[in-house]
């Protein structure tokens, strides 16, 4: 779901808080994020409960996309609200690619992603206890304070999150093979250029 806040909005907290109070009044809002600060950083990930002052985080390991990180923060927020009985909760990520994933038709290749099933799974079981969970999309870095403070715990999470999702699922490593091919390619033929480079001006001597 589409709150309908702009990115480029200079106002984008106020408008989250007056489309909180006019559509979702009660609702418990809860902000989930993940973060990458390197090639080789861990990526880490956080669940922050502003009314609760509750952060959650954990942190995956570096072969892992930042997608999958967005979405399991979003798996935890929901196992949060299940687990704690939480009912009429919204929680708010910047991740269109994992809202999307989550009501895309089942056969597409995200939409079958472990995480994305488990999140599934998970919203099927709050409304079989009753439990009303909503996920929409916000725009990140445009200023709304929730956003920004889950993506900085999620910054610390690289590194002092949990290691509960310490591992790694076989498309974030699939989808590792090609650039580290490019890599080794353009290594292997700047490497050959140079030498042969080598060659031709010591035959000139």
């Amino acid at each position: 779901m589409d709150l309908g806040i702009s990115k480029d909005s200079p106002a984008a907290e106020k408008a989250l808080s007056a489309k909180l109070n006019s559509e979702w009044p009660g609702w418990l809002p809860i902000f989930t994020d993940a973060s990458k600060l390197s090639e080789n950083s861990n990526v880490g990930l956080a669940v922050w409960l502003p009314k609760y002052k509750v952060a959650l985080s954990f942190k995956r390991p570096p072969e892992s996309s930042v997608f999958t990180g967005e979405a399991t923060a979003i798996l935890e927020a929901l196992l949060y609200a299940e687990s704690h009985k939480l009912n009429k909760t919204i929680i708010l990520s910047d991740s269109a690619s994992s809202l999307q994933a989550i009501i895309s038709f089942p056969f597409k290749s995200k939409s079958k992603f472990p995480i994305i099933l488990k999140i599934r799974e998970t919203l099927f079981r709050c409304m079989t206890q009753g439990i009303e969970v909503a996920i929409a999309w916000i725009p990140g870095h445009s200023g709304i304070i929730g956003n920004e403070c889950a993506d900085s715990f999620a910054k610390d999470a690289v590194s002092l999150g949990l290691d509960t999702h310490y591992q790694n699922f076989a498309h974030d490593l699939a989808s590792l093979a090609g650039p580290r091919l490019d890599r080794s390619w353009k290594v292997s033929w700047d490497t050959s250029r140079n030498f042969k480079g080598f060659n031709c001006v010591n035959s000139l001597k």
